[in-house]
């Protein structure tokens, strides 16, 4: 199912020259509370049009999996 997502104006992105520059512990905290949120039913959502990202422990084990690959990928193409 495909859903279109309405950005508040109050939302906020961090452009790629700045993340490249982002040091680790800033990006960490950027992860944690300014692209990804848990609501009070548990449910991981992202920050922005804040619909979800995962429902269940299953999902998010996925997810890391998805991210492990993608991982990989990038590692290629760093310099």
């Amino acid at each position: 199912m495909k859903l279109n997502v309405t950005i508040d104006t109050d939302a906020n992105a961090v452009d790629i020259p700045s993340m490249h520059k982002m040091p680790l512990e800033e990006y960490a905290s950027y992860v944690d509370g300014g692209l990804f949120f848990v609501d009070h039913h548990e449910v991981l959502r992202a920050v922005l049009g804040e619909y979800p990202i995962a429902t269940t422990s299953k999902q998010v084990e996925h997810l890391i999996s998805y991210l492990h690959v993608v991982a990989e990928k990038m590692r290629g193409g760093e310099r």
